[in-house]
């Protein structure tokens, strides 16, 4: 079983990893889980706007001269939060107009938060086989053995260019409902 179904099973999100993908792939949705995350009671949807704006205007090193309010405040209002509460993701009470993260949004951020550390894998990866290719050429020197330069950096391509390959692939797989990654 790969480790983005893995991750996906084991905090048994109550829609589809197709969803939570989706969901997960806009940063403005990503800002509001993040800025809703922890919170113990529900939060005024102007200060969410504010939030949202905020993080955004750091994310992309705008000056606070920059107008983008407005824009959130209308992306939030009739795409982002709309859609995250048809999901259960969040709970838009329109009477008081406050939003809170629901138990599947708890569940859609650590989700994040451990998919987001997926790709570390592949560094662990490339550093090992980093490492055995030293220790292979330091060998190699240490005891004089024969070696054509040629064969040696054929070697070292291909073993680079196979967990490439797999890692693109892993990546591609993952974002893939049908498939799974790391398999």
């Amino acid at each position: 079983m790969g480790l983005c179904r893995l991750l996906f099973d084991r905090y048994r999100l109550p829609i589809s990893r197709s969803q939570a993908l989706a969901v997960l792939r806009n940063d403005r949705r990503r800002f509001v889980l993040v800025s809703l995350e922890g919170r113990s009671s529900p939060v005024p949807f102007a200060t969410l706007v504010d939030i949202v704006t905020e993080r955004e205007r750091t994310r992309n090193d705008l000056d606070s001269s920059t107008e983008l309010r407005p824009t959130v405040y209308a992306a939030l209002y009739q795409t982002h939060v709309p859609r995250l509460d048809r999901l259960g993701i969040v709970d838009h009470d329109e009477e008081t107009d406050t939003i809170a993260l629901t138990d599947a949004g708890e569940s859609l951020v650590q989700f994040m938060r451990a998919r987001s550390t997926v790709g570390s894998v592949w560094a662990v990866l490339f550093l090992g086989l980093s490492i055995a290719y030293a220790g292979f050429i330091v060998a190699a020197v240490a005891l004089d053995a024969p070696t054509e330069p040629l064969a040696l950096a054929a070697v070292v391509v291909a073993g680079y260019a196979i967990l490439a390959v797999a890692s693109v692939l892993s990546t591609v797989w993952c974002d893939d409902p049908n498939r799974s990654c790391l398999d």
